[in-house]
């Protein structure tokens, strides 16, 4: 499979579009060309998700091969708290973006307790929990790497 570079359309080898040029050459030779069928702009081959086998471009997935709406979707409230306990990150994440708090000092029995109360949370809130979640870890194309990478170590 194609996808263009400038319109995003799909197509299969065969379809692109095919053309002759008179590019200055006094000697009657035409250059040849090919792109994509609908607007004719510049095209590369894809690479299919490993999860959901969509065609895209390599660099539109994340490492592991994985499309950002798969990635998002393995976005749990269980991997977030293992993801950011690996990525050593539970300090932002708990305080600054569960509790809304700057804490610059905390001792280990602190952070046990907001994380015993996001689990709270997330028990009697389960949608609001996950929504916490994701615009965190898919609050940017850094966050989404960093995840998935944590997801291709941990298999």
């Amino acid at each position: 499979m194609y996808k263009c570079l400038e319109c995003g359309h799909i197509f299969e080898p065969g379809e692109e579009a095919k053309w002759t040029e008179k590019h200055g050459f006094t000697d009657g030779r035409y250059e040849h060309f090919t792109g994509c069928p609908l607007c004719k702009s510049a095209y590369d081959e894809t690479v299919p998700c490993k999860e959901c086998l969509g065609a895209f471009l390599s660099d539109e997935l994340f490492p592991g091969g994985i499309c950002r709406e798969c990635l998002i979707k393995k976005i749990t409230i269980e991997s977030t708290k293992s993801y950011v306990l690996w990525a050593d990150v539970e300090k932002d994440f708990y305080f600054e973006v569960f509790m809304n708090s700057q804490v610059r000092k905390y001792s280990p029995r602190l952070l046990q307790i907001v994380k015993d109360a996001f689990d709270e949370y997330a028990k009697s809130h389960p949608i609001e929990a996950l929504t916490i979640c994701k615009s965190y870890i898919a609050m940017d194309d850094e966050g989404l790497t960093d995840f998935a990478e944590f997801l291709e170590k941990k298999q």
